[in-house]
């Protein structure tokens, strides 16, 4: 059972609340983004991820942030002009087409994004092309025993089909753990 998130509901993306439970910034330690680096941030939304990762990678690096909701993209490309940032670039792309180069980047984040999608080998195929040899990905998803937030409990991952996926998908898994009560991360290496 596969829950997408609506478009209308996109304030939600960036409560306080959310912040706390899910925290940009070390996050993307966790998943050692440096400076320097290009990081791909599929379903990338409003950019809750993408603007603190711009800042992160500092002007000799680049975030490609992609999402296939054209609303959200909308409200990103906003929210980057206001920030003035000139390393994050939009993108509205397919969920298996990313309409990029293969090796564009050092690192990819899927934050909560596998548990929308009806094929997310494919979608970790797609990843797994757009990543330099040696590329990371980062994987946040809703653990299943958390209540109060997120999709439906059946449309939940645990963290061994996550690993399965990821290493069918071509990645090499080096660790997965609950970072709170509410989500797990997963770090694998192209």
């Amino acid at each position: 059972m596969h829950q997408k998130f609506d478009p209308r509901h996109m304030a939600r993306l960036d409560s306080p609340e959310r912040r706390e439970m899910l925290p940009p910034e070390r996050i993307l330690g966790e998943f050692a983004l440096s400076e320097g680096e290009t990081l791909l941030d599929v379903g990338a939304g409003i950019g809750f991820f993408s603007l603190p990762a711009a800042g992160m990678v500092g002007p000799g690096g680049r975030v490609i942030a992609l999402d296939s909701s054209a609303e959200m993209e909308a409200e990103l490309e906003r929210r980057v002009a206001l920030s003035g940032l000139a390393n994050l670039e939009a993108k509205v792309s397919g969920e298996y087409d990313f309409g990029l180069d293969e090796g564009r980047a050092d690192l990819a984040l899927l934050c909560t994004v596998l548990h929308e999608v009806e094929e997310p080998v494919r979608l970790l195929r797609e990843t797994f092309r757009c990543l330099k040899p040696g590329g990371r990905i980062g994987v946040v998803e809703w653990l299943p025993s958390h209540i109060g937030h997120g999709p439906h409990p059946g449309a939940r991952l645990e963290i061994s089909a996550a690993r399965a996926l990821a290493e069918e998908a071509g990645f090499q898994v080096a660790w997965s753990r609950e970072l709170n009560e509410a989500v797990y991360l997963l770090y694998a290496r192209k």
